[in-house]
């Protein structure tokens, strides 16, 4: 069982206010970002890095905060909607059988009384827990893996070099694609598309940088008469191009063969390559019957706290690529 820590009143007070007041320090866009969870824009390296560290500062004490109340499937909004409604229906039942019995009325009168607090404990639990906190929290590969990304691309490119970016952090069940060109071999499976980001960029040396990072989902889902049994399977697909102008590099005569795949592509002024690696991310560890939204809310957890995308593992792929070619500068020297 989950160690759960203990906070006081005060130290949940503190942690709600240093979450407040990272908020109130973002401007207008920044606020856009953690409210839609997708940004796409293009920024020098520099000034993604002031960007995006605004917003990481505020999702670091969003963690800190959610701390206090641990995320599990499903939360309470639907009993007290659901109490509140009973409470008048049971009170308007009362009613219809009192016939002018005085204690039917005290009776009715503590019941509905009731209701508005119900109301009011929703609306303060969405504004506090939910809206500020739980429903602004931005998934961790922003802070630990985009942010590292580019500080590291800051040392590649030119001061005035743009990085174009495209980060989705919403919801996997809300924005997958069906991907209709994959086709599963056993042909009861779907297979989706979820894309986390796409980046492009110019290196210092001239180099074209694309990288796309998206999560293949294959669901499979069997009707039977004792449950229906609904299993999902996730690999992490990282894809990268690179063209590598010939005026600086030329090709290796004998290349160490990578263990992925890698294509290359000889072309009148550069050398094109494209390099990919799939990993298992996730999946359902025995057959699952029942909620569909609970598997992938397990997904999403995922995604969002727990394996972000490995950042060794892009730039593996990279130093792969440089690893297929020699500068021309070295091979001129006498």
């Amino acid at each position: 069982m989950e160690n759960i820590p203990k906070f006081s009143s005060d130290e949940k007070k503190q942690l709600l206010q240093a979450v407040k007041d990272a908020y109130e320090r973002l401007n207008v866009e920044q606020k856009q970002v953690i409210e839609q969870k997708h940004l796409q824009q293009a920024y020098t390296a520099e000034q993604w890095l002031d960007y995006l560290q605004e917003i990481a500062e505020y999702d670091y004490h969003v963690d800190n905060y959610l701390r206090v109340f641990p995320k599990k499937y499903g939360d309470n909004s639907g009993c007290l909607w659901a109490l509140s409604i009973g409470t008048i229906i049971f009170g308007i039942w009362l009613l219809m059988i009192s016939e002018g019995d005085f204690r039917s009325w005290i009776y009715i009168a503590i019941f509905l009384s009731s209701v508005p607090f119900w109301v009011w404990h929703y609306i303060y639990e969405a504004k506090t827990q939910k809206t500020v906190t739980q429903k602004r929290n931005m998934p961790n590969f922003l802070r630990n893996f985009i942010v590292p990304l580019v500080a590291v691309l800051k040392e590649e490119t030119r001061p005035q070099t743009p990085i174009q970016l495209n980060i989705n952090m919403r919801d996997p069940a809300k924005t997958k694609q069906k991907d209709e060109l994959k086709k599963d071999t056993k042909g009861n499976g779907t297979f989706y598309i979820y894309d986390m980001l796409n980046l492009r960029t110019r290196l210092s040396d001239g180099t074209v940088l694309w990288l796309k990072v998206q999560d293949v989902i294959r669901e499979r889902f069997k009707y039977k008469r004792k449950g229906n049994k609904y299993k999902i399977k996730v690999k992490r697909v990282y894809q990268l191009q690179m063209s590598l102008p010939k005026k600086h590099y030329t090709l290796k005569t004998s290349a160490i063969k990578p263990s992925f795949r890698l294509k290359k592509e000889d072309k009148p002024t550069k050398y094109g390559f494209k390099v990919k690696l799939a990993q298992s991310f996730y999946q359902t560890t025995t057959t699952y019957k029942g909620n569909q939204g609970e598997e992938y809310w397990k997904y999403g957890m995922e995604v969002s706290e727990r394996k972000i995308p490995n950042l060794n593992s892009i730039l593996d792929l990279i130093a792969t690529v440089y690893k297929q070619v020699d500068p021309i500068e070295a091979t001129t020297q006498p």
